[in-house]
């Protein structure tokens, strides 16, 4: 063989060569832009749940805080209403001893009263009505919770 012959089969030989890394680099390439299409599906598909989860976490967290508020708001009531009902027996027992030692005892009813500084029968009501107030405002908030 000639040296003419040996350097066409040489130039062809790399020809098929250039040509077969040619067609893998491009399947390659391909295999590559799929994956990376995958990836960015993947990701914005993760970035909605991530959106869904922080809001989803938000309304848990603000309606614990709701009703922690409302727990605290029925605790208060209930203790102004067990003071209240303490205050009032307080006052019929200190009616009821004044009443018990007479017009010449330590202290008559009129002293009684003014020593709380308040009208018991007008105390009364005004806690029967605050009673029946809050009654209805925890019914109501239950039929709404």
């Amino acid at each position: 063989m000639q040296d003419w012959e040996v350097l066409a089969m040489n130039e062809r030989s790399l020809r098929e060569n250039l040509a077969e890394k040619e067609a893998e680099m491009k399947e390659q390439l391909e295999a590559l832009r799929d994956e990376y299409e995958q990836a960015v599906r993947d990701r914005d598909t993760n970035s909605q749940s991530v959106d869904g989860l922080q809001k989803a976490l938000s309304e848990v967290q603000t309606c614990w805080l709701h009703c922690s508020r409302k727990r605290r708001l029925l605790l208060i009531r209930h203790s102004t209403k067990t003071g209240a009902q303490k205050i009032r027996r307080n006052i019929r027992i200190t009616a009821q001893r004044s009443a018990e030692a007479g017009p010449g005892g330590r202290r008559g009813i009129s002293n009684c009263q003014g020593y709380f500084g308040v009208d018991t029968e007008r105390v009364g009501k005004s806690v029967a009505v605050r009673e029946r107030s809050q009654r209805k405002e925890f019914i109501d908030w239950q039929t709404t919770a």
